[in-house]
């Protein structure tokens, strides 16, 4: 079946925002290099082009409601396994000004860590929160106890969920309360006013792919119960740092970032309204600020802006162009009423194209005159900008900087590889051996077959690590760039291949001690994740895919193309679109093979690539993630899917019994999340094991039912997974808290016992509870019936019907987010919440605190 990837692309651009229309005439597309890939964002988008938040809500909610049924997986917990010493995107960093010693880290897919020892240990502490990406992090300086995370990375990357507003903790991380502005979705800087920590400013940069007013500048007076809109530019532009005078706070800066994302690369990371703002009275009012600065233009990228504390006249802004190279550093010594470049030439190649995804400036609190511009290096003067340079500190890509309140020589940095620290004011760097920060994102990963210590996986922006021990700390890169797919001989663990982005294939001979490249006669469109697999069979045959089929019967040495065009076809514009994205082989005859492509075709071969037939009739026009065939029986295969529903109930796994002539829905009670991987138990085939973007899940019966994959998983996409036999165990590579373990006898056994599908009708208890200012209510049916779910107050009085329609068996999650059916928020106290299926009523009590 044929689907038109060109048309979905076309409604996105219609359908994804007027705004990209807006621009003219000084609109143009940006050609910049992706980096990182949008790769994660089209694949959950396709093909209806953009991601609903409410949707990925939803499934965040039922992934909460089936895992509060813990009894089916109580005793089985998944295990962190690393790398602790390899890191990730750290997009954000926070001092304790009472105790600097006290750090707070903020990951671009790993959520809040916090260190209690100037950064030499982490301990993560935003596992279950709905959205783990991060774009500020804040402590209060008067109460370190009362923190301040602002969701969504800020940058124009796409490899990450939006944000879900504000959340703050007054426990030191320990527990977390929504803040407020859900709907900015990526935040750039959180200030707080050191004469009055109640006061508050938040640089919000909206939504990345269409254009919301909820964006700009915005400021609460009570700590983040209540917020005004303080600045508003458009509903292109949004602001993406603030600088607050800490001498007199009434007067802050805001940089003004205008940028939209399109479907391929960058709209555009520049306009004429990237602007330099400045108040006077704490942001009642706001002026432009133009004397000196770059005349406004459709190529002024990204600013940031930092003020001295030691002299707070004094300031600095950095700005990128569009694309997104380095257009020059601004200084002021009037309070921003002039300014003047800066002899800033040593910065030329800073930004390297990549403006847009960083770019922060950070003056020291000690010497007006020490300045760092985050670039792929770091860029620093120390004299006032008279001259700069450039310098490493152990990664490249750098996003956020802290400083220690007292001690000048003291200082932090995060950057894709993680965190560094300088004890002798900058002038080197270093990172701590272990660090255990376990925040690696994770493409893809295995398992060395002869060896279940022995772990490899492919990263964003941190190459191909790999163990040879299966300890946290000694993880080793032997590829650079991104990584992605990479698989180990089963025969002999001295043959192994990896790959960096768009199919840059590399082959070992003997472990890793020397590699080759491996890419001679691999042609076509090649996917930024590419996969390759060897033929269960036959170490010395491997299969690759560009938008053909390829074979090597040399273990790499070359590639033959086996097949058609497997996509509908080339998209002019999108090189990285109509591609293969899934592969496999069936172990019971290797010359059945099966392909998937991310417009969603599949396609099936059972005379070794001789011909094809496709074999996508009756599965969702989504992009395919897995495909995989039962190790007993070549005619039994499965196939998942990503991308969210559009109206009706999306499926993202099906099963065929005859080689794809028809497909069955085995999603049963899954969560209606993307899933990006299922593995079928050699020993027992009717156990299967998926991978999604809210959990891992495993099913005894072929999916008649599923249950929790053990408990202690964070909130993460989880990207790939791996089986091992000796010992029974499976590993877990998610894009955003590194790999996990758990035990796959003891799970299964705990299963066993209590199997999943409810022998009657239930209604779990709400969690949180109590709650403010929502709550996920999880229920089970043994059957398809009719559920209605109803709030009540103290008394009886219906406040709100939630639920009210037919549901299929199984566990399902509603929510409630306190308001009444008016839509007016009510007030602290009890409430009942009443469940009516098939004749059976079930209460239970809630309690919300405002």
């Amino acid at each position: 079946m044929r689907r038109s990837l060109l048309l979905s692309l076309v409604l996105f651009m219609v359908g994804a925002s007027a705004l990209l229309l807006y621009r003219s005439p000084e609109s143009h597309v940006s050609q910049a290099e992706e980096k990182p890939s949008d790769w994660f964002f089209r694949q959950r988008a396709y093909p209806q082009g953009f991601i609903d938040n409410a949707l990925r809500a939803q499934s965040v909610e039922q992934a909460r409601a089936l895992q509060a049924v813990g009894r089916y997986t109580a005793g089985a917990s998944w295990i962190q396994r690393g790398p602790s010493n390899i890191g990730g995107r750290l997009t954000a960093l926070a001092i304790s000004v009472q105790n600097p010693n006290t750090l707070y880290a903020g990951a671009a897919a790993g959520g809040i860590l916090k260190s209690t020892n100037s950064g030499t240990n982490w301990v993560p502490l935003f596992d279950d929160q709905a959205s783990l990406s991060i774009g500020a992090v804040a402590v209060d300086p008067t109460n370190d106890n009362i923190v301040y995370a602002g969701t969504g990375e800020a940058n124009s990357s796409g490899d990450s969920y939006d944000g879900i507003g504000i959340l703050k903790s007054t426990t030191g991380g320990a527990s977390w309360e929504y803040s407020g502005l859900a709907d900015t979705r990526h935040i750039g800087e959180i200030a707080i006013d050191p004469t009055n920590p109640n006061t508050i400013y938040v640089a919000a940069m909206g939504t990345l792919f269409s254009g919301n007013p909820e964006r700009g500048v915005f400021k609460s007076t009570d700590a983040g119960a209540t917020w005004v809109h303080s600045l508003y530019i458009n509903d292109s532009t949004g602001v993406v740092d603030i600088a607050l005078n800490p001498q007199n706070p009434s007067i802050l800066f805001a940089a003004a970032w205008q940028r939209m994302r399109g479907p391929q690369g960058r709209r555009y990371v520049g306009g004429v309204h990237t602007r330099i703002y400045r108040s006077t009275d704490a942001g009642s009012s706001w002026h432009l600020l133009s004397a000196g600065l770059p005349v406004p233009a459709a190529n002024v990228g990204r600013p940031s802006i930092a003020i001295a504390p030691t002299n707070p006249l004094v300031a600095y802004v950095s700005f990128a162009d569009d694309p997104g190279n380095f257009m020059g550093a601004y200084k002021t010594t009037d309070g921003g009423d002039n300014w003047a470049r800066t002899s800033d030439a040593g910065l030329s190649g800073l930004y390297s194209n990549f403006g847009w995804y960083f770019g922060n400036v950070f003056v020291s609190p000690h010497n007006e005159n020490l300045v760092f511009i985050c670039g792929l290096l770091l860029g620093k003067t120390t004299n006032g900008g008279a001259s700069w340079f450039t310098q490493s500190t152990s990664h490249v890509d750098h996003h956020a900087m802290a400083f220690h309140p007292t001690d000048p020589n003291i200082m932090y940095a995060g950057q894709d590889g993680g965190f560094s620290k300088s004890t002798n004011g900058g002038a080197s760097w270093f990172r701590e051996s272990n660090q255990d920060l376990f925040v690696t994102q994770f493409y893809a990963g295995y398992i060395d077959p002869t060896n279940g210590a022995r772990s490899i996986g492919g990263t964003q922006d941190n190459g191909t690590p790999r163990t040879q021990t299966g300890n946290n700390a000694d993880w080793v890169s032997i590829n650079g760039g991104d990584g992605f797919y990479c698989v180990i001989d089963y025969s002999n663990s001295n043959y192994q291949y990896a790959e960096s982005q768009y199919g840059g294939l590399v082959r070992t001979t003997n472990a890793w001690s020397t590699t080759t490249g491996a890419s001679s006669g691999f042609t076509g469109r090649k996917n930024w994740s590419t996969p390759i697999i060897i033929d269960p069979n036959n170490p010395m045959v491997l299969y690759t895919g560009s938008h053909m089929l390829h074979r090597t019967t040399n273990r790499a040495v070359s590639w033959t193309a086996i097949s058609p065009d497997l996509s509908d076809g080339p998209v002019p514009g999108f090189s990285a679109y109509a591609t293969i994205t899934t592969i496999d082989v069936a172990k019971t005859d290797s010359n059945t093979i099966m392909a998937g492509t991310d417009d969603a075709n599949v396609w099936i071969s059972t005379n070794y690539g001789s011909s094809w037939t496709n074999v996508s009739a009756g599965l969702p026009n989504r992009w395919i993630t897995r495909v995989r065939f039962d190790p007993a029986d070549q005619t039994i295969a499965y196939v998942t899917l990503s991308g969210y529903r559009v109206d009706s109930h999306l499926p993202h796994i099906f099963r065929t019994t005859n080689s794809g002539a028809s497909w069955l829905d085995i999603s049963g009670n899954l969560p209606e999340a993307p899933i990006n991987v299922v593995l079928v138990d050699s020993l027992f085939p009717e156990r299967l094991y998926v991978g999604t973007d809210v959990g891992c899940y495993y099913t005894t019966n072929t999916g008649a039912s599923w249950s929790t994959m053990g408990a202690g998983l964070p909130n993460v996409p989880v990207s790939d997974m791996q089986l091992h036999t000796h010992p029974r165990i499976a590993r877990a590579f998610t894009h955003g808290r590194s790999m996990w373990e758990i035990n796959l006898d003891q799970l299964v056994a705990v299963r066993e016992e209590t199997p999943l599908q409810p022998e009657h009708i239930e209604l779990h208890q709400n969690y949180p509870n109590p709650f403010n200012p929502a709550t996920s209510i999880g229920y089970s049916v043994e059957h398809e019936t009719h559920v209605r779910i109803a709030i009540h107050d103290a008394r009886g009085a219906l406040v709100r019907t939630i639920v009210d329609e037919v549901v299929r068996a199984g566990t399902h999650a509603a929510s409630w987010n306190g308001l009444n059916s008016s839509g007016i928020a009510v007030a602290s106290g009890m409430y009942l919440c009443r469940l009516e299926a098939g004749g059976v009523i079930k209460t239970r009590k809630m309690q919300l605190l405002r």
